[in-house]
Parts: structure tokens; sequence; C-alpha cells
């Protein structure tokens, strides 16, 4: 066997593999007495069987396999002599494989760049707080009273309008005949909400309590068979107008929603606001740390990384165009076309990655089991139901274990960044820092369409 560099340039190696034909006769000798050792064929006894019998049924399936094992042999053997940390699988190219004469292949790695990382202390950046306003409190609490609203029958007798609920009594009918799960009785129906048919709800706009109302629809397109897309009149009777009315946001109120008192009440709105504006807070710090590593590393990337996240990158967007499992038969152009605007975003993205992998390293941050276990109780608990289902898709697939550890990384590093970096922080108020944010958004958008 010979072994020829060919290229050593960034992160690139190529080397030319060259097996002698000889060699390659030895080695498929050895796997042809190897099989002849326990393979079984009728009318010889085990172990007997004449050398050219197992070269005539299984001479190209051994062949194919000597090969594989020895390229993979060299290709182990050059990993481990070169010390190789690779950015993916090794490529081959075979040059020559005809029998009885020399085998010649290349084989190309992509190495992983070294990456020296930065003292975290130098990192300087401001981390900004708010605090919840009693308004803000007020205002949860005024939308939460607002969902929970009761109606009671109007006294005043004036026409319906939007906003209002309705007492109705209907039948509905296709083609003059009553379709199954279209009568009702003393429904209530709230005038706007779209619960119903559109077109229902307005036609029913305008009228007094007491009065019948022809109302003509026609069933959406998607809606489930066999009304889909058919016209329809319902016969309907309003026999109550009532009008929505505010409770009082007292005691009373916040028992009834399962806390002791109002203040409990106030208390968990206030926590669960503070929670939201801390995120809004940590996600503007996280922002500020991945653009000032961002910047400060130049890197060589992967080719082939950056390759792998720009495609899975445009199954996004195509999936977003097709719908869910959707693809459209023209991925490949429209990948193409969209390589100008999010090619920079995977490299940036293979960028940030390799260097937080760096710190990880560096700075000993690791995932533990059991923050992987929590992370899948966590999904399973979210899908009611289906909790069993969720913790075995994770236990049978390892690569989704992965893909859960990727995120719950990147969290670990940017707080144990937040914890070393130099911080100062600032309060704002919830404008402020939502301005900050969409500002920041567009800047990144404009950035990458230029």
């Amino acid at each position: 066997m010979q072994v020829k560099e060919l290229k050593s340039a960034k992160l690139k190696r190529e080397y030319e593999v060259t097996f002698s034909a000889q060699e390659l006769d030895t080695r498929l000798e050895k796997q042809l007495s190897s099989l002849a050792s326990t393979v079984r064929i009728d009318g010889f006894r085990p172990g007997h069987v004449p050398l050219p019998v197992i070269r005539q049924r299984y001479g190209a399936q051994a062949r194919e396999e000597m090969l594989s094992e020895a390229v993979q042999e060299v290709t182990d053997t050059l990993i481990k002599d070169n010390a190789f940390e690779l950015a993916g699988r090794p490529a081959y190219d075979v040059k020559e494989q005809d029998q009885g004469k020399d085998f010649k292949l290349k084989i190309t790695f992509e190495l992983l760049p070294k990456i020296d990382v930065i003292k975290l202390e130098t990192l300087a950046l401001t981390r900004y707080a708010v605090k919840v306003e009693e308004k803000k409190v007020q205002e949860a609490l005024e939308g939460i009273a607002k969902k929970n609203q009761d109606s009671v029958p109007s006294k005043e007798k004036r026409k319906t309008k939007k906003g209002d609920v309705v007492l109705i009594d209907f039948l509905g009918k296709v083609s003059g005949k009553p379709f199954e799960g279209g009568k009702a009785e003393g429904y209530k129906l709230e005038l706007g909400s779209n619960a119903f048919i559109p077109g229902f709800e307005d036609q029913l706009v305008g009228h007094h309590a007491g009065d019948k109302v022809v109302v003509k629809v026609a069933f959406p397109e998607n809606y489930s068979k066999p009304l889909a897309g058919k016209d329809a009149e319902f016969d309907v009777t309003i026999q109550e107008l009532h009008e929505k009315k505010m409770p009082a946001i007292d005691d009373a109120f916040a028992e009834k929603l399962g806390f002791k008192s109002l203040k409990d009440l106030k208390d968990f709105l206030k926590d669960t606001i503070q929670k939201e504006y801390d995120g809004m807070g940590h996600e503007y710090a996280k922002q500020d740390i991945l653009t000032l590593l961002a910047d400060h590393y130049t890197v060589d990337l992967p080719e082939i990384m950056v390759e792998s996240e720009y495609h899975g990158i445009c199954h996004r967007l195509d999936a977003e165009e097709c719908g869910p499992g959707g693809h459209s038969p023209e991925f490949q152009k429209k990948c193409e076309g969209w390589r100008k605007e999010y090619y920079p975003i995977a490299e940036r993205r293979v960028k940030l990655g390799l260097v937080l992998a760096a710190i990880s390293n560096a700075e000993g941050v690791r995932v533990t089991r059991k923050e992987i276990e929590d992370e899948v109780m966590r999904q399973a608990y979210g899908m009611p139901g289906q909790e069993n289902k969720v913790v075995e898709y994770y236990k049978k697939n390892p690569q989704a274990i992965e893909n859960l550890k990727a995120p719950l990384l990147e969290e670990k590093v940017i707080a144990h960044i937040l914890d070393k970096a130099t911080v100062t922080k600032k309060e704002v108020s919830f404008e402020e820092l939502s301005l900050m944010m969409k500002k920041r958004e567009e800047e990144m958008e404009n950035a990458y369409r230029e």
C-alpha cells in the first residue's frame, strides 16, 4: 500500500492511496479462506468446500468486503497517526478499481479548526433589567377578568351588535334538507367571536330579541365532508340578547381562579411577568455575547458543516412554504436562490457553534445526564397523553438526544460567560427593552441582506 499526500491547505487534507494488485490478491485469498471454513454448501462437508467453488459463488461479494475493510483500515490509520479532529465523514473518490489491477482512490478529510479561547473576563457587556410596574399587573388582571366575563340579559330593548351574546335556536339545511349536527336550542353565541362559519355571526347583527332570521352561508372548502364547499341556510330564532359584564376584581374573583386571595393572584402575576422580563433581558445579553464572539473570531470554517447547516435552513424555509411535511419539487433551485441571503447565516451559526464548543471544553462546561433527563420529561409533560411515547422516542433515538443536548449546552455556556464576563447592570422600562430588541432584529436582518 502506498499513501501520498496531495493537499494540505487550511482545513482540507487529501491523500492518494494505492493498493497493489498483489496485495489485493493476498487480502482476497485470506477473505475467501475465511469463508471456506464457515459457509455451508450442499454436497460438501462443512469446512471442506474447495476454494474455486468459494471463489465462484462469493468472489464478487468477498472482494467488495475486502476493499471496504482495506479502505477503512487506511482511513483509521491516517486519522490516528495525524491526530485529525474531523468536521464530518471523509470523502472518497475511486480512481481505479478494475480487478487484476492496482486499486487507487483519493481520501479527503475536512478538519475542525483550532480555536484559542478568549479570556472571558475581557468580555464587557451591559445586562438590562426591567422591574414590573403595578400598572402592568393591573393590566394583566383586567385581561383575565375580560376573558372571564359573565353575560347578563340586556335591560335595554335594542338591536344586536358585535360583542353581544345572543341565545339562539337554529336549524341548518343543505338543499332544503336538515343535516346532522346542524340543530341546537338555547345556544349562547358571542357575535364577532368567529366561532361559527364565516358570515354566520355578521347576519345576526342589527336584530332584536324575538326576531327570526334566515342566515345564508357557504361551508369552507376545507370543512369536513360531506358539507365542505356546500351552500347552507339556517333558520335562526334570537331568543334573548345578553350583554357582557366585567366581574369585580376582588378576593372572590381570585378564589374562583384557585387563589386564596386577590393579593396571591397579584403576586403570581407579578412573578410571571418578572420571569418574562428576565427572559427578555437574558436573551438580549445572550445576543450581545454571540455578537462579541462572532466579531472577535476569524475562523476557517469546515465547508461540510456550513453546507449542512445551510441545507437545514433551506429545508425549514421550504417546509414553511409548502406546509408541514411538504417538499417542493423545485427545492434545489430554490435552495440556490436563497444562498446569497441565508448562507452567511449558516456561516455565523457554524462559527458560533465551534466557538461555544471550544469554550465548553476549555472551561469544563458540560450537560449532565440529569439535565438531559429533566428536559426529556419537560417535553413529555408538554404533550398530555403522549408522555410515554415521547420518553420512548428519546430512548430509541441517540441522535434526538444529541439534538436535545446542543441547546442545553449552549445555554450553560452562555450562563458561564455571564458569570465570568465584566457585566454592567442597567435598569430600563419594558418599552425601552422591547424597542431595543426590535431594533436589533432589524439591524441583523439588514446586515444579512447586504
